[in-house]
């Protein structure tokens, strides 16, 4: 047993967890009951290393001081036709982009082609986060449908221009 932040207690496993993060540098599935220590664990994470820290949910996220998952990365609803990854709109900065995936969608109309998808606005300031990112938490991670967890990590692929690697190689604490 080991003191951490705030006088929290971690456990063995609890410390090889942190120390897999910090110095290794790998994507972590940290899981267990209530109270067992999974936030003690990330707090221990984050004084070694920056975090972007988010949650499904408005209250989730001010919990762990962080922000939704749909603010921090621009995730809209959108109408696009069937099969578009890319799309390129009218925008307040015309460099702006909707990336998507192909797990996405969340309604389809026959009559036009077209189907609604959680698309990742990508705006030039979320390029620099995205780039400038070495860790994200995602946590309730329970509460991420399959489509947006596919379309966050697509938009990362596809923002790091790094299509060989979970999340373009950002490390990611679920």
């Amino acid at each position: 047993m080991r003191h951490g932040e705030n006088g929290s207690v971690l456990n063995d496993r609890q410390v090889d967890a942190v120390i897999y993060a910090v110095l290794l540098g790998g994507s972590a599935f940290i899981t267990g009951g209530a109270g067992v220590g999974k936030s003690a664990v990330t707090r221990a994470i984050g004084l070694h290393i920056p975090l972007v820290k988010t949650a499904p949910t408005g209250v989730a996220s001010l919990i762990i001081n962080g922000w939704t998952v749909h603010f921090k990365f621009n995730i809209r609803k959108r109408r696009v036709k069937k099969g578009e990854f890319c799309v390129y709109e009218e925008r307040v900065e015309p460099e702006d982009v909707l990336l998507t995936s192909e797990l996405s969608t969340c309604a389809s109309n026959p009559d036009d082609n077209t189907e609604i998808k959680e698309v990742m606005v990508i705006t030039p300031q979320l390029e620099y986060d995205v780039n400038t990112m070495k860790t994200l938490v995602l946590d309730e991670i329970s509460m991420i449908s399959d489509a947006l967890f596919e379309a966050l990590d697509w938009g990362f692929r596809c923002i790091r221009k790094d299509y060989d690697h979970p999340f373009g190689n950002v490390q990611v604490l679920l």
